[in-house]
């Protein structure tokens, strides 16, 4: 379009980037693991052999937490219901036997994934990665809260 005499200049406004769920995911890993990793103090060598180790730990709740919430969501359409019938009580207690196997699995799972993610840490940093585990998700949390709030004003 060609500009004319008295046109007001448009403001523009760079596209807001759009990151996928995936992408997102990748970015809170790498942060976790980068701060972990300082957190222990852990050497190159530690490092090297932490790295798998602790994407393993991570993959196995994030697994565990989808097919979770995926049999959740089959018992809940279920429970839902004013009535159930025979085929839907079978169902159901299927349902509950599978969440009772998968929380047992995960259980199983993720505590070999700890110890296997523990191997070559010294008492302290074992200490310190329990410590680090148990906060990581409370200031995320804390921190997206205010990048939320930080974006609301911007409006």
């Amino acid at each position: 379009m060609p500009i004319k005499a008295g046109d007001q200049p448009k403001e523009l406004t760079p596209p807001k980037p759009r990151l996928s769920e995936k992408e997102i995911i990748e970015i809170l890993d790498v942060l976790k693991l980068w701060k972990a990793a300082k957190e222990l103090n852990l050497t190159s060598e530690q490092l090297a052999s932490f790295i798998p180790k602790f994407n393993r730990y991570e993959e196995v709740k994030r697994e565990y937490y989808r097919s979770r919430r995926d049999l959740v969501s089959e018992i809940k359409k279920l429970v839902e219901k004013k009535t159930l019938d025979q085929n839907e009580k079978a169902k159901l207690e299927e349902l509950m036997a599978k969440l009772e196997e998968l929380d047992d699995k995960f259980y199983s799972d993720i505590r070999e994934a700890f110890r296997a993610m523990t191997e070559g840490l010294d008492t302290v940093q074992k200490a310190k990665l329990i410590v680090f585990l148990e906060s990581y998700r409370r200031d995320i949390r804390r921190i997206l809260m205010h990048l939320r709030e930080l974006g609301e004003r911007k409006r």
